[in-house]
């Protein structure tokens, strides 16, 4: 074993893929890789693992994290640090009932995509219809697996998804900005969320 990337949230068992490894001097290599940089990890590691047969198969992992340059992200903020994060738009302009316009993005084999989010708004293209209702609706579309997520009003609307929206390698992703008015509008969407 060359080298850990620790990533907290990744466990050991997810770094040997599948968990499985070779018996001799084990628990000093993981030790070696662990132990990386200003000692971030000390000797404080317990292992248990299955004994059952060949090779041995690693269960649990314990560390005494004791250093001070440790930090700890969820998911969305770890993309946005990294640079990982994707913002995506579609813009309207002076359209009417069932006028509308899209964004495409296809995401490359080998990465998923998470949408977390989604939002719009709307504001009436010239002042004769300022004091109507401004109705639009935003879509997000998988050309592969179908609609992904509506969201509509009179003026504009927010979601926070609970659980991310994911879009596969290979997929495209359509953004869609509808306007739902009998007047002309101007309407922004966006979605966004990270990619790895």
């Amino acid at each position: 074993m060359d080298k850990l990337d620790l990533l907290v949230g990744i466990t050991l068992a997810n770094y040997f893929r599948g968990g499985t490894f070779t018996p001799e001097g084990t628990q000093d290599k993981i030790r070696n890789a662990i132990a990386f940089g200003n000692k971030i990890l000390q000797e404080d590691v317990a292992f248990r693992v299955t004994k059952d047969e060949e090779p041995l198969e690693l269960t649990e992992a314990y560390m005494r994290i004791i250093a001070q340059s440790v930090g700890v992200y969820l998911q969305p903020e770890w993309a946005a640090k990294e640079g990982l994060d994707k913002t995506f738009f579609v813009s309207l302009g002076n359209k009417t009932f069932h006028q509308y316009g899209h964004a495409d993005y296809a995401v490359p084999t080998g990465k998923t995509l998470y949408l977390t989010a989604m939002s719009f708004q709307s504001s009436a293209s010239n002042a004769a219809g300022a004091d109507k209702n401004q109705m639009a609706v935003i879509y997000l579309f998988d050309t592969v697996s179908g609609n992904l997520g509506i969201l509509g009003g009179n003026g504009g609307g927010a979601v926070v998804f609970e659980k991310p929206v994911v879009v596969g390698g290979g997929h495209t992703l359509q953004l869609y900005g509808l306007s739902q008015s009998n007047h002309a509008i101007d309407m922004t969407g966006c979605a966004w969320g990270y990619e790895v």
